[in-house]
Formats: C-alpha cells, structure tokens, sequence
C-alpha cells in the first residue's frame, strides 16, 4: 500500500520523508555518507542522522537489510 502526501510517503506501516527516500536511493547506488551528502547538499553528519532513521522505520540494523526491505516494498526500484 502506497500513500502520498506532499513531504513523507507511506510505504504500508514505514512513513518515509521525500529526503529520507532520496538518501534510500543513494544508497542503493552503494554511495557512502559522505558522497551521499555532498550529491544532495547536506552534511555527512545529516546525512547519519537520515540513514539511523531510515534504519529505525523501516526495522533493519545495517544498509544492506535498508535497500533490500526498500526493494521489497517498492519504495526505490533499481534502474
């Protein structure tokens, strides 16, 4: 089930933010912190913050477990 609003997206019980998904997606590209920040103009540090919550809402402890729960749900899709 998806959901959308202008600034978060529902994926079934996850509700991501539009940048949240956008660092989703960086990471599936196997972009680190820091590459990630500077693609999308923000710290590395921000960047940390949105992959720990990222992390928490969608129940996964590590980026490999984020991308393939991602994949599932059809949150990011690979092109």
């Amino acid at each position: 089930y998806l959901k959308e609003n202008k600034h978060a997206i529902t994926y079934g019980e996850a509700t991501l933010t539009q940048r949240e998904t956008d660092v989703l997606k960086l990471l599936a590209q196997g972009m680190r912190n820091k590459e990630i920040g500077a693609n999308l103009g923000i710290t590395e540090e921000t960047t940390h913050g949105y992959i720990k919550s990222i992390f928490s809402k969608l129940k996964v402890q590590d980026r490999t477990a984020a991308v393939t729960v991602a994949l599932r749900r059809g949150i990011i899709h690979l092109e």
